[in-house]
């Protein structure tokens, strides 16, 4: 989440800025299912579910966000997210008796 935004706090570019998110998202975001499933912390459980849809809208929104840049109107968003974001904010939602992960 510290290299996603657009600008880091040392100036420097973000994941956002040049479209790296997803990348970094398929390569180095694990499935934590496992770990999430036997977590009982209702605190942990709330930060992670809040972390886990800002991480998804951001994967979702990436191209969208890029478009505009580019041509100043909005793109297309992705359609589908990776397992390794899905599964763990379904377990999550459930953890919080919400239906299903819900997104902002």
């Amino acid at each position: 989440m510290n290299q996603a935004p657009l600008t880091l706090t040392n100036g420097g570019k973000g994941l956002l800025a040049d479209g790296k998110l997803k990348e970094y998202v398929d390569k180095y975001i694990p499935d934590l299912s496992k770990e999430i499933e036997k977590e009982t912390d209702p605190h942990l459980v709330t930060c992670l579910f809040r972390d886990y849809t800002f991480l998804i809208s951001m994967y979702a929104l990436e191209p969208s966000h890029l478009h505009l840049l580019k041509t100043g109107n909005y793109g297309l968003a992705r359609d589908s997210i990776p397992y390794n974001l899905g599964r763990p904010a379904v377990i999550l939602s459930k953890k919080l008796k919400y239906n299903h992960p819900w997104l902002d």
